[in-house]
């Protein structure tokens, strides 16, 4: 025969499974959450721009590119000082990134040997731009940052009510 304890402790085990599983639950979904703007990324079209006109500044000067700011992904595939693209400039002699666009390293190097300061340049490249699928998983994936704010306020809570359960049954039956 169950003592009053042994039937509170066997009380609490189903409470306490029952929390254990939703926090397993929701683990998981916070990783499905956490992979679905990756994947998304991955289904987004690519679009080419060829023979975009940019003017050139300086070695270390970035030249925005009109649609570098808000890309999830930019790849220049060749600089020309022409739009025949006959004189072409090699990767190792530039830089393209998000947000920032073109940056030239070293112009000195044989890249262009008439490139001076405003000259104009026409630049080849993809890019991938953020959709409502992409939006919606961002969104979605903030919002769930938010949980982890006040989850362990809330463990700790249940925590707390749990052992103060214990404790008055305890001192009950005591």
């Amino acid at each position: 025969m169950k003592t009053k304890k042994g039937q509170a402790i066997s009380g609490l085990h189903a409470v306490i499974t029952a929390l254990v599983a939703v926090a397993i639950v929701l683990a998981i979904g916070f990783l499905i959450f956490s992979e679905t703007t990756t994947q998304i990324v991955d289904k987004i079209a690519t679009v080419s721009v060829l023979n975009e006109s940019v003017t050139f500044v300086d070695n270390g000067t970035y030249i925005a590119l009109e649609f570098s700011p808000d890309a999830l992904e930019l790849s220049c595939t060749s600089i020309n000082a022409d739009a025949d693209n006959a004189s072409y400039c090699a990767p190792e002699f530039y830089t393209c990134t998000i947000q920032q666009g073109l940056l030239f390293e070293n112009k000195t190097l044989g890249c262009f040997t008439n490139t001076t300061p405003s000259q104009e340049l026409f630049v080849n490249y993809s890019y991938k731009l953020p959709d409502k699928g992409y939006n919606s998983s961002v969104d979605v994936t903030n919002a769930t940052a938010d949980i982890a704010t006040w989850l362990p306020i809330f463990v700790i809570t249940i925590i707390g009510g749990v052992l103060l359960a214990l404790v008055a049954l305890f001192r009950r039956a005591g």
